[in-house]
């Protein structure tokens, strides 16, 4: 996870690397922490990772809104990449 979250903190929104959400929810759900595997899930889908979002849809989670604040994904990315990842998860 802590190897996720460092390539995360490289390129957090680049949809070349939303398997990287993907995979770090894979991690977490494997560690029984589902909220935040959810969490990385939502966000691989909405950059258009579609194995997030076939688990979404499988799980009957993808229409689900989700409105908590983003800030836990990238600890030092500001208030403007919070912003953007919050909008990725509305």
């Amino acid at each position: 996870i802590k190897d996720y979250n460092s390539a995360i903190e490289l390129s957090p929104l680049d949809r070349e690397y939303a398997f990287l959400y993907y995979n770090r929810g894979i991690a977490y759900y494997n560690i029984g922490n589902y909220e935040q595997a959810t969490r990385d899930f939502k966000i691989a889908a909405r950059l258009g990772f579609r194995a997030a979002q076939d688990f979404l849809e499988n799980e009957g989670l993808a229409g689900e809104p989700y409105s908590h604040q983003a800030a836990f994904i990238v600890k030092e990315g500001g208030k403007h990449l919070t912003n953007q990842i919050f909008n990725l998860l509305k």
